[in-house]
């Protein structure tokens, strides 16, 4: 099973969160039109979203960071042509788990951070700002964490 923490998904961390739909739906079109080679993908959509290509395109956005950040937007590809041949009960589950993960972080991010995590940030030598809540500093500490 693809996982959800894929670091093939690395791409989509360049956008807000409220544009990562549009973007998979731009790649995952092209991989339905047909495309099955990464860099075909890629160039698939980055043709679709110059802000040349139509007077009413709105999504120029997503060609500047796949010209940023072309490695990124080649791996995405692969894991979005990858996701697109899974089964659809695999697929299901897939977006079943990314919907809890998406409740749970909401909810994090509605909450302060526990005396637990503040101990925890403190025992890892964190000296900055308290965060604001849970989300940060559980964002916080896998940061501190993957430094080490």
């Amino acid at each position: 099973m693809l996982l959800l923490n894929d670091s093939r998904r690395k791409f989509l961390e360049y956008f807000h969160p409220n544009k990562r739909s549009a973007v998979s739906s731009e790649f995952l079109t092209a991989i339905r039109a047909g495309e099955k080679e990464p860099t075909k993908i890629v160039t698939s959509v980055l043709q679709r979203t110059l802000p040349s290509s139509s007077p009413y395109n709105q999504k120029g956005y997503i060609a500047e960071t796949i010209q940023k950040y072309m490695q990124d937007a080649i791996e995405f590809a692969t894991h979005c042509f990858e996701y697109e041949n899974l089964p659809d009960t695999e697929k299901e589950t897939i977006r079943q788990a990314r919907k809890k993960e998406s409740i749970r972080a909401f909810y994090m991010a509605q909450n302060p951070p526990t005396e637990p995590q503040l101990r925890y940030l403190q025992f890892l030598g964190y000296l900055g700002e308290k965060p604001g809540n849970k989300a940060e500093a559980s964002q916080l500490i896998d940061h501190i964490l993957n430094l080490q």
